[in-house]
């Protein structure tokens, strides 16, 4: 398929993180896991499709009529297809074929399972009776226990952590690089210790997580592609309007201000925050991050920077300001100017001197001079 694959549009549909379906699964009572069958081969092709499936052996030449493995937008695809199957059901997740139903009570949660139940049905696609699993009070979900009491690690992890020995080796060089990993998905600073004791442990790791658990804000100026940026501890709705005010305090209100489904952003709180100050709020697509590309550019940038700096042992948020300061003052590749030239109307002064700016600062000092000349001789 390696040449077909070149010829695929792919869809590019979003296939969520587990940390993003755990958000909503905090203190569930009852739960239920459903397995499909066969994975791809359950998504027939069209008779158009079949045609770069093509291959020969030494009888013959066939064809796949169903989705096969190696093919580029299979997972994309087959994760669109079911989740467009559950479309519009409160209470039920999916991350390729395992499909999970859950519910703060017996009542609602059986009336949520009889609906999915019947969507795959319609939609032809089968469980594997085998792998389903119904009616528990406790799930283990991609290594994590859900319960009613929250989430957490399994006894299996808490187990090989107690008894892990403490590590006595060069290795521990490594330790740098497990800890900044372990902050990729953001799990809050008990999720990041959790996850960090289920795969490495070094001593006083559980402080070195508090000290990186950082949420970073960022706004940006579509026109100009200036941002701002805003480290926070507490993500909260109150923490971010007071950030925002901040922002807004240096550059006036928005006129549109587009978010992602944050809680934060669906909030009473946010919403009348907007509308007292003549702000329309443009929420994006949920699990769409096109939706949001040039926050989501800038997000990877800032993050790639402080990688970086937690990789080389310094000072992240010093590194983190050097970089904004030259991405504001340099030409941007879309537009031609820099950031604060088309925010500010002038270019952004940095270390290295500007000889046009020289020049045009001096013809001005003349300029000046001349006219307090002329005033005086009067």
């Amino acid at each position: 398929m390696r040449q077909a694959n070149l010829a695929i549009i792919r869809e590019r549909y979003p296939i969520p993180t587990v940390d993003e379906l755990l958000q909503g699964m905090n203190g569930l009572v009852v739960f239920s896991k459903l397995d499909l069958k066969w994975g791809y081969h359950q998504l027939e092709l069209t008779p158009e499709s079949r045609e770069i499936t093509t291959f020969a052996i030494h009888n013959g030449v066939y064809r796949y009529k169903r989705l096969l493995f190696g093919v580029s937008s299979a997972s994309e695809q087959y994760q669109h297809e079911i989740a467009a199957a559950l479309a519009g059901i409160e209470g039920v997740e999916n991350i390729s074929d395992d499909v999970i139903v859950h519910a703060r009570d017996q009542e609602t949660h059986d009336k949520r399972l009889h609906t999915v139940m019947k969507r795959l049905e319609e939609s032809g696609l089968t469980l594997n009776p085998d792998k389903c699993q119904f009616n528990m009070d406790r799930l283990v979900f991609m290594g994590i226990l859900l319960s009613e009491k929250g989430i957490g690690p399994t006894e299996e992890r808490v187990r090989a952590v107690s008894e892990a020995r403490e590590p006595e080796n060069a290795s521990e060089v490594l330790q740098a690089r497990a800890l900044s990993l372990a902050h990729e998905g953001h799990l809050g600073i008990v999720g990041t210790k959790q996850h960090l004791r289920s795969k490495v442990w070094w001593p006083g790791m559980d402080k070195a997580a508090e000290r990186h658990c950082h949420s970073i804000l960022v706004v940006v100026d579509y026109y100009s592609r200036y941002y701002e940026y805003d480290v926070l501890t507490s993500t909260t709705t109150t923490k971010v309007i007071d950030s925002l005010e901040s922002i807004f305090s240096r550059h006036g209100l928005p006129v549109t201000l587009r978010s992602d489904q944050g809680p934060q952003f669906k909030s009473e709180e946010f919403s009348n925050y907007c509308e007292s100050n003549g702000i329309k709020h443009v929420k994006t697509t949920p699990r769409w991050a096109q939706a949001s590309g040039e926050v989501e550019r800038q997000n990877a940038s800032l993050f790639k920077r402080i990688r970086i700096a937690e990789s080389e042992g310094l000072d992240w948020k010093r590194e983190l300001r050097k970089y904004v300061t030259v991405y504001r003052s340099i030409d941007h590749a879309t537009t031609g100017k820099s950031p604060a030239e088309l925010l500010f109307n002038r270019k952004m002064r940095g270390k290295l001197p500007d000889i046009s700016t020289a020049q045009a600062d001096l013809e001005v000092r003349d300029r000046d001079a001349a006219k307090r000349k002329v005033k005086d001789l009067r």
